[in-house]
Order: C-alpha cells, then sequence, then structure tokens
C-alpha cells in the first residue's frame, strides 16, 4: 500500500519537499511507517521527529487523514499523515 507522509517546518527544509510517498505492507502501523522513515532517511527524521530510537520525539504530533491517532493506527492505502513539529509561542 501507497501511504503519503506532510512534512513541516525543519523536515520540508531537509527533504527539500513538503510531501513524500512511501509504500508499505498491508496491515503495517503508524509505528512502521516511522521505523521505514527513520531508516530511509535518518538524516532527516533522526534527532527532529523522531528519537535515536526511531520512536516519535517529544511535541511532535502525528495525524492521519486530519485525525490525533496513536503509534498502534493501522494504515490503508492512501492515507495522509502529517508529521506536525512542536508549537511554541507566549
Amino acid at each position: 500500500m501507497k501511504v503519503e507522509v506532510k512534512l513541516f517546518a525543519q523536515l520540508r527544509e531537509k527533504m527539500s519537499s513538503g510531501r513524500v510517498e512511501v509504500e508499505l505492507k498491508d496491515g503495517a502501523k503508524l509505528s512502521d511507517l516511522l521505523r521505514l522513515l527513520a531508516g530511509r532517511w535518518p538524516q532527516v527524521f533522526l534527532g527532529t521527529a523522531l528519537n535515536e530510537s526511531g520512536e516519535l520525539a517529544k511535541g511532535y504530533t502525528v495525524l492521519v487523514n486530519a485525525k490525533s491517532v496513536g503509534l498502534e493506527h493501522e494504515l490503508k492505502d492512501g492515507d495522509l499523515v502529517a508529521l506536525l513539529p512542536p508549537v511554541g509561542g507566549g
């Protein structure tokens, strides 16, 4: 199945693109996608959206089709996954 990942801020700059499409096995979970991203593009994702273990970094939010889901959420063909960086302000 194919899943599209939408990137913002620092991730978008490092990839030189706001989107990346990846292929996963049917039944893959969000955690599987994060591991794939960390393995395929470690220089982009590790130390930013993902910690060195390939887990979601503190402050980052992941949405699937504009809904907040857990890391065990099963992805489906055509899903849009957004990796949102921490938001600060004051």
